[in-house]
């Protein structure tokens, strides 16, 4: 079965989350037929600023946390503004040993951007 990992340090609880800019509202992932994996959800703008060109990215792991493979793709609104919700998804090559993704959201050019988790709530 497929797990949810905890993110790395762009992930925070709220009580973390004073610079965050998104929050993901929620996400699943799944076998999609016999040659991909999705991963798909919703991410919610919580800054006070439009934001543009904003990735998703999942990176994917074995069952004792090897790094198997990511996948990104630009969220579905572009801009983002302030307080909007965008769905998001990311198809990545599948891999038999694939057992839980993480998300993560960066900038086109490739800055990492700060995000509280609340898909977990």
């Amino acid at each position: 079965s497929i797990k949810e990992t905890e993110g790395e340090a762009s992930a925070h609880s709220d009580s973390g989350a004073h610079n965050a800019k998104l929050a993901l509202l929620s996400r699943r992932g799944y076998r999609d037929g016999d040659s991909f994996m999705t991963v798909e959800g919703q991410v919610q703008n919580i800054s006070d600023h439009s934001l543009k060109s904003l990735v998703a990215v999942a990176s994917w792991y074995s069952e004792d946390g090897s790094f198997i493979s990511a996948g990104d793709a630009l969220i579905d609104y572009d801009p983002i503004l302030p307080g909007q919700t965008s769905p998001f998804k990311v198809m990545t090559r599948a891999n038999p040993e694939m057992r839980s993704f993480v998300v993560e959201f960066k900038f086109y050019a490739g800055a990492k951007i700060d995000t509280v988790d609340r898909s977990r709530k």
